[in-house]
């Protein structure tokens, strides 16, 4: 069963069992809901008043609504409030950030993170959070974090999904306030530069992070660097494993399971020794043309990657024209890869 099934059939209360991964990759997606037109604070059984109000248009639409479905009827979800929604976006900046605060029956609250799109500009934030110095959205989480235990009394949960995810981890890890945080959770969330992972800030709630990454994990292994991770099971493949309504639940967890596949073990390995073998400002220039590329060759999604492909060389070969050998090499390598991730999942090549 999916996230889903287990809304439905799960009708505990967290007072009678303890909030879960799952609970917590549930409450991460209900992030993506837009909650601008609701009037908060409301409870989450409120919300089937608005299904269709909730929606935006980056995302899966028809799952978001059997779940919000299933949620605003389950016992364990439907009397949770939600409360403190905030979205900005500022284009000049590249910055897109939205969370929002759930009130648990049992006294404690989840801060969720919005995660990015399903579209290849999502990807790039996602690259710009593993490879770049701190991004906008990473400080706006710190400051929604701080503005909302300044808020409350309460001791809190945080988690997100993709993007949403790297945001929940740079929050706590920043956090003046470490010792109100009980968990985080980062569901197939981008990692982060070395000298965060070695910083004292870091290492004082290391104990506290969860990361969870389907088998074949490509945005959650970005940057790699002594994360523990829990890896699970997924019904989809390659790239479409990042999508959460395809990780698989038995009773009240994720199927484990103990490695990642050959495909995505190898991709990542590629990507990390193209990628760390650049300065930052190699790296800035790298991620900018990578989806100018994708851009051009009118890959705005990633079922792109692999929709008629052959046809995609000629535009990717053109709009690299003007780029030094170093970045040409680079840049085809690397497109290559997650071209051939998407279309084989690589496992012909293995």
């Amino acid at each position: 069963m999916n996230i889903i099934d287990y809304a439905s059939k799960n009708n505990l209360s967290m007072k009678d069992s303890s909030l879960n991964e799952v609970d917590s990759l549930i409450l991460s997606q209900l992030a993506y809901l837009y909650y601008d037109k609701v009037t908060l604070p409301c409870r989450i059984s409120d919300l089937n008043k608005n299904f269709y109000d909730l929606l935006g248009n980056d995302r899966d639409d028809l799952n978001n609504l059997k779940l919000i479905e299933k949620v605003c009827n389950s016992q364990r979800f439907s009397n949770i409030m939600v409360n403190y929604y905030v979205e900005k976006n500022n284009l000049v900046e590249n910055k897109q950030f939205s969370a929002v605060t759930f009130f648990l029956e049992t006294g404690d609250i989840y801060i969720a993170y919005r995660g990015t799109d399903g579209t290849v500009n999502g990807w790039k934030e996602d690259f710009n959070m593993a490879y770049l110095s701190t991004v906008p959205a990473q400080q706006e989480a710190l400051k929604y974090l701080d503005s909302i235990l300044a808020l409350t009394r309460n001791y809190c949960y945080i988690g997100g999904h993709s993007k949403g995810g790297n945001l929940a981890f740079y929050a706590a890890i920043y956090s003046s306030n470490k010792s109100r945080i009980k968990q985080v959770f980062s569901h197939d969330g981008p990692g982060f530069p070395e000298k965060i992972i070695k910083s004292r800030e870091y290492q004082q709630i290391k104990s506290l992070l969860a990361k969870t990454i389907p088998e074949s994990s490509i945005i959650g292994m970005l940057l790699y660097n002594n994360e523990n991770y829990t890896i699970i099971k997924s019904s989809e493949s390659g790239i479409l494993q990042h999508n959460p309504f395809s990780w698989l639940v038995e009773n009240n967890s994720f199927i484990h399971l103990t490695k990642l596949t050959k495909s995505a073990s190898y991709t990542n390995k590629v990507l990390k020794d193209t990628i760390n073998n650049l300065t930052e400002n190699e790296k800035r220039k790298f991620i900018e043309a990578l989806f100018t590329v994708f851009d051009q060759a009118d890959i705005k999604t990633l079922k792109d990657l692999s929709k008629n492909w052959y046809k995609k060389i000629p535009p990717i070969l053109k709009s690299m024209e003007s780029l030094d050998n170093k970045m040409k090499l680079c840049l085809w390598d690397t497109i290559k890869l997650l071209v051939v991730f998407s279309i084989k999942n690589l496992t012909e090549l293995l």
